[in-house]
């Protein structure tokens, strides 16, 4: 039991019709990342799948689980459409070194894994690719960030209440009974995101933090949700008491993972922009005007 306690699934809870077929999607995935690849893609490779070897394996416990971060919307923002190759060889190598994970649902939890990745990897070169985005977009993707982790965990206490009182509250569950998706719930956490566009506003943070704010978390809360799910539908037993908490111990390492994704894609942004595909900045242009003169011409 204690092998569900984290994103990466173990062996022995699924069928293994839905271990080939996630293993077929994982090869797919992988497989359409190898192709072309130049020598400077085999480094930023290799070293993507050592920092997600290193991240996952640091667990840190969390009440009657443990968590740990996941850095699947890092490497989808730096690889791209190569992320699956790196989720997949991290997590393959997690299991050989670490025990983590399971050999027969390394294609289940690269699936899980890889498709935010992705997404991430694509949103963000949508969201740059014409500008970076001004002060109203900023405040926008700040507000999508804490608005989705919001519904994410007040979605995930109320399903994880009805599972514990013996509900089947997903496959019969009717989504206007939600408080998160009431008129109520929506004014209240609207007007908490609004409170966190405020405060990134007043501490005038990089033009891309918002980006990876929102890239961060929602890779994160994604891929908790799909590992829930897969829980919840594929395993043998019943998992939904389970499922449901780990998706909850995860919402702060998606917190986490915003802030470190916004950090960083801003750092990179300044130092190295062609690592995230964006074109090298523009030296500013020499000065036109009369200078102060120098100590000895004065």
């Amino acid at each position: 039991m204690t092998a569900l306690w984290a994103v990466h699934i173990s062996d022995g809870y699924f069928h293994w019709t839905w271990l080939a077929f996630c293993y077929i999607g994982a090869i797919a995935l992988a497989g359409f990342g190898l192709r072309r690849l130049s020598e400077i893609d085999i480094v930023r490779i290799a070293l993507l799948t050592a920092a997600f070897f290193v991240a996952s394996s640091v667990r840190v416990p969390a009440g009657p689980t443990s968590v740990h971060l996941i850095l699947n919307g890092l490497v989808g923002v730096i690889l791209g459409w190569r992320a699956g190759v790196a989720i997949f060889l991290g997590l393959l190598l997690q299991f050989l070194f670490a025990g983590h994970g399971g050999l027969t649902t390394v294609g289940i939890n690269t699936c899980i894994l890889a498709l935010p990745a992705l997404a991430a990897g694509a949103i963000f070169r949508g969201l740059v690719k014409q500008r970076w985005p001004g002060r109203l977009g900023r405040a926008g993707l700040v507000i999508a960030a804490a608005l989705a982790w919001g519904i994410a965990g007040s979605v995930g206490i109320e399903l994880l209440i009805r599972s514990s009182a013996g509900l089947d509250s997903i496959r019969e569950l009717d989504v206007r009974s939600l408080w998160a998706l009431s008129p109520a719930g929506l004014i209240v956490l609207l007007a908490v995101a609004g409170g966190a566009a405020l405060l990134e506003r007043r501490l005038e943070a990089a033009p891309l933090f918002p980006v990876g704010l929102l890239l961060g978390v929602g890779s994160v809360v994604a891929a908790s949700a799909l590992n829930c799910a897969a829980l919840y539908f594929g395993a043998e037993g019943d998992w939904r008491v389970l499922a449901l908490v780990v998706f909850l111990a995860h919402l702060p390492v998606a917190a986490v993972e915003g802030l470190i994704l916004g950090v960083t894609v801003s750092y990179l942004a300044r130092v190295k922009p062609d690592l995230l595909g964006l074109p090298d900045r523009p030296d500013p242009p020499a000065a036109t005007g009369p200078t102060a003169p120098t100590p000895e011409q004065s």
